[in-house]
């Protein structure tokens, strides 16, 4: 490939920057369900890309406290 090609490609991306707030949300949320989902698969899920979205929508508690607070993180 071209260096010539590669800022002619630059160029273009340029165009969409900076994102708006909505899109770099939209963006953060995507990444975040692609990154579980894989990890879940490399650990040998089968939970689809779907039910990956939907458990992180949805704020799981047990024991009345909530699995976002894990402390892990």
């Amino acid at each position: 490939m071209e260096f010539k090609n590669l800022d002619e490609l630059k160029a273009q991306i340029s165009k969409y920057r900076p994102l708006d707030q909505d899109q770099l949300k939209a963006l953060e949320k995507e990444i975040r369900v692609e990154h579980v989902c894989s990890s879940n698969a490399i650990e040998g899920s089968k939970i689809s890309k779907f039910e990956t979205e939907a458990i992180i929508r949805v704020p799981a508690k047990l024991d009345s406290q909530s699995l976002a607070d894990d402390p892990a993180d």
